[in-house]
């Protein structure tokens, strides 16, 4: 509350358990340079408020915080390696679960940055958490990129059927940073559009700034048209529904049917080892006297 997250206390208010917001930092006296920021969904059971799931969707939504295992994860991996390059992470932590304090649909909250919310489907809290995440970590740590992972939509699933998770970017060099990422460790990343065909779709209600549902069938586009009002650099958005939960289809041999699969955490950890071994390339070029100051 002293943070003003009214967006993400919307949705964890609905649970008689604390909602907590955790905040980890990994620094590298290597890298002086900006750090990247990870956000990450920690819902640690997801009910869907009252546009509840059926019991069959339940059983597998304790998953729903998968975003936040795969973040701290990447961390403990990147931490080990004593990579050259400076991370922090920001995860919102609650239960979405319905009661006589859950918000309801109808209801508009203001996120961080002072935008207005409708709440269209209490399901699509995920979009609420990260939305103040978001803000926060970037009002706080000023990061060259930030990077958020979460189990955010239906529609990745049905898409590509749990065989890659979705990718979205505004920048060209990071969905190629993550595409060579997933060469290496054999996660597929898919890259979706963020048109502005999708931002008006959750934009066309002149009473409010944003919708949480919008008025469209690619629920994963407009989730990410959806972030995309909340960062203001270099942003890779992966939507990990289908392969961050129960493993099933098609599982990568090391990995055991039926338990949470924790991917794509080793795929994040490669991005951030390329983008740690990118910033020392440059930082080695910069050191470099030029030809004429060689030759002076």
């Amino acid at each position: 509350q002293a943070q003003r997250m009214r967006a993400f206390l919307a949705v964890a208010r609905g649970s008689c358990d604390t909602p907590m917001f955790l905040e980890c930092i990994y620094r590298s006296s290597a890298a002086p340079a900006a750090p990247v920021l990870l956000a990450a969904k920690g819902v640690t059971f997801d009910s869907g408020g009252l546009c509840l799931k059926d019991c069959k969707m339940m059983m597998d939504n304790r998953g729903s915080m998968a975003g936040a295992a795969v973040v701290l994860a990447a961390l403990k991996i990147i931490a080990t390696l004593k990579l050259p390059i400076n991370v922090s992470a920001v995860i919102p932590i609650c239960e979405n679960m319905v009661s006589g304090q859950c918000m309801k649909v109808g209801d508009v909250v203001k996120a961080l940055n002072g935008l207005s919310i409708e709440i269209e489907n209490t399901d699509m809290e995920g979009r609420l958490m990260m939305a103040d995440a978001l803000v926060y970590g970037q009002t706080l740590f000023k990061p060259a990129m930030v990077i958020d992972v979460a189990t955010f939509t239906q529609g990745v699933l049905m898409a590509t059927g749990g065989g890659a998770f979705g990718c979205f970017s505004n920048s060209e060099k990071a969905w190629r940073a993550v595409q060579a990422a997933g060469v290496v460790t054999g996660d597929r990343p898919w890259r979706f559009p963020l048109w502005n065909y999708f931002h008006k779709q959750i934009t066309n209600d002149p009473a409010v700034d944003l919708r949480n549902k919008g008025s469209g069938h690619g629920t994963p586009c407009l989730g990410a048209a959806f972030l995309k009002n909340f960062v203001c650099c270099d942003w890779v958005h992966m939507d990990i529904t289908g392969v961050g939960k129960v493993t099933e289809w098609g599982a990568v041999p090391y990995l055991q049917p039926r338990r949470m699969s924790g991917r794509p955490a080793r795929t994040l950890a490669q991005l951030l080892h390329q983008l740690a071994a990118c910033s020392a390339n440059h930082a080695t070029q910069d050191q470099q006297p030029t030809p004429c100051a060689a030759n002076a």
